[in-house]
């Protein structure tokens, strides 16, 4: 009787085994599912808005209000923005006010945009 008893055991535990194993790969796949899709305009502009809020280093906090995006994706976003803006920076060769325009027309608050000129003209020095 013992040991069909730890028999029966055995066998709950390698089902229990697999269901979370499955459960993990089904997550896996809806994680990955998720990072694929495109920004919207709504969510481009609800990260335009907290980055405003929290400053371009904030992607936890961004994530936690955009909702529909993770830090990671969020990150991600915010560099390839940044970079976007940083090229057209370098690109222009313009001064500072004309950058600085740019940057507001872009959605950004006026400290952000100050923000992230300091840092593009400290690395072209």
């Amino acid at each position: 009787m013992k040991s069909n008893n730890k028999e029966n055991l055995q066998a709950m535990l390698l089902q229990q085994e697999k269901l979370i194993s499955r459960l993990c790969y089904i997550e896996n796949q809806l994680l990955s599912q998720q990072q694929q899709q495109a920004w919207t305009e709504n969510e481009h502009q609800r990260f335009i808005e907290y980055i405003n809020i929290f400053g371009k280093n904030k992607q936890k906090e961004v994530a936690h209000h955009i909702q529909t995006k993770n830090a990671k994706q969020v990150a991600s976003h915010s560099q390839k923005f940044f970079n976007k803006l940083s090229q057209w920076f370098m690109k222009q060769q313009c001064d500072m006010q004309t950058a600085q325009n740019y940057f507001l027309k872009c959605g950004l608050s006026h400290k952000v945009a100050i923000q992230f000129l300091a840092e593009l003209t400290s690395k072209s020095q």
